[in-house]
Parts: structure tokens; sequence; C-alpha cells
């Protein structure tokens, strides 16, 4: 739905802004639990220890200027500017469907959330008690944040209750009577914040769209495997890692440990900002 107060010059602002943020949780991600996150602050090469200058630093666009690649050594920057597009497009999708209002910049709060679970998670297969407790707090202002007012509807506030309590004892459930196997306690956690935000019944779509897109990925992966285990020798390497973030291309089973905070918080921002319901 888009809001009535939208415009094309909002759109580039909250995506330029976007773009920012994400740069900043990019820094984030990389010296999250480091000595270095409140050490030294000059960003340097990982391969050759050469100081990035300004024009280096510009998100996204010093990247593609660069073509990913150190200026000095030219080496191959580790991380593409993934981080800065997913969250200027998330940024853009909250200023299309709120506006300029206070519940739009506690949404924005909520993506930042959103942002840095997805992309630890990937990298530690772990979620931070520093990611999902603001993930929480987001979600609970939400419920009351209007537009740019807020709004203490009893009712209303007892149903995204309802649903957080929901979302968060299922996947509890699942930790712990499979002992931490199938799901991790973390996941509970994002499923009573999923449940604070979208209310019942978007709880249980959301929910069970984030097993869907699980499985779907999950096969994928295993079929890209499959392929890739086909190639010359010299080829496999430089495409898993492409792929997966490892060399070893069969390294990834059925048995495997896949995070799936990712794929929670995929649901999460389809339903939220589609309004699916999926039963």
């Amino acid at each position: 739905m888009v809001t009535s107060s939208f415009s094309f010059l909002g759109l580039a602002i909250a995506c330029v802004m976007g773009v920012a943020v994400g740069s900043f949780l990019n820094v984030i991600l990389t010296r999250f639990r480091s000595e270095s996150f409140f050490g030294k602050r000059d960003s340097m090469c990982l391969s050759c220890g050469a100081r990035l200058k300004a024009l280096d630093l510009f998100p996204v666009l010093s990247y593609l200027g660069l073509r990913g690649r150190c200026r000095t050594c030219g080496s191959r920057f580790s991380d593409a500017p993934v981080v800065e597009i997913v969250t200027a497009c998330l940024f853009g999708l909250v200023y299309i469907t709120y506006g300029l209002t206070i519940e739009a910049f506690v949404f924005y709060g909520l993506m930042m959330t959103v942002v840095l679970i997805s992309m630890y998670d990937i990298q530690h297969k772990i979620v931070p008690d520093e990611f999902s407790v603001p993930f929480i707090l987001f979600g609970l202002l939400s419920v009351v944040a209007v537009g740019n007012t807020l709004v203490f509807n009893v009712s209303d506030m007892l149903n995204h209750l309802l649903a957080g309590i929901i979302g968060g004892v299922v996947f509890y459930a699942l930790w712990y009577f499979s002992k931490g196997r199938a799901m991790g306690f973390a996941d509970g956690i994002l499923g009573l914040g999923i449940g604070l935000v979208l209310g019942w019944p978007g709880v249980v779509s959301a929910l069970v769209l984030a097993f869907w897109i699980g499985a779907i990925v999950s096969v994928l992966m295993l079929a890209a495997q499959r392929l890739i285990a086909r190639l010359p020798r010299r080829k496999r390497k430089g495409i898993g890692t492409a792929i997966f973030g490892y060399s070893k291309h069969n390294t990834l089973h059925m048995k495997s440990e896949v995070p799936f905070g990712p794929f929670l918080m995929a649901g999460f921002v389809i339903i939220l900002f589609t309004g699916w319901r999926l039963f």
C-alpha cells in the first residue's frame, strides 16, 4: 500500500539514507565483539594493509568505481555492498508504506535489526542478543506507533502480544524438544518479535512462509553443489566460494546446519510489506 504522501524525492532520500545506514551496519557486522570496534578507526585493505582514502569509502559507488578491488594491490575486497543495497531497498519500502511519520522511523529501526540479524546469522550461524533484543523493542514500539501518534488500543495490543507469545512458544518448543538440533533458542526470540509486529494471523503466515523459503533455498543450494561437483577441479573453488562462502563445494549436506534467521526475516518482511495472508 502506497502512502498518500509518497513522492519520488522522498523515496530517493529514504534509499540514500538506507545506503548510508547500511554502510554503518556493515562496520558493526565487521567489528562486532572485536577489540577494534572502539579502537582504531582507519579502514584498510585486509590483503596489503593499505589505508583506504576518503574516495574509497563512499558506499556502493566506491566499490563500483574500483570494481571491487583495492587500488593499491588489486586484490578483491571480501565484502560486496550487499548490506548497503539491502538496507536501501528496505528503507525504500518503509517510506512507500509509511511515508514520513513517527511510525516510519520505528520501522526504519526495525529494518536495521532485520539486516543485522540476517547477515550476522549467515556469517556466524548465531543471532546475538545485542541484535535480537532491539528487534523485540522496536516490535513493541510498532504496536502503539500509528502514523504520527501513539495509539493504545487495548484489544489490538492484546492481539499483537498474544501473537508474539505464540510465535515465541512455537520455536521454543521446537528448540526444547529437539534439544537444539532442529532450531536455535534465538529463533524463539525472533518469533516473539515477528508476532508483536504482525499480530494474529499475520504471524502464522510469516512463520509458514519462512519454512517454505528455507526449504526451497536449501534444495537449490544442494542442487547447485551437485552441479559444481561436475565442474573441472580448478573452477570449483572460485564458484563454490562465490555462492556458498567456502571453497569446499561438497561440505553442505542434508544434515548441515543452515541458519534459519534470514528465512524468518525474509518471511517477516514479505508479509509486513505485502499484507499477504496464506490462510
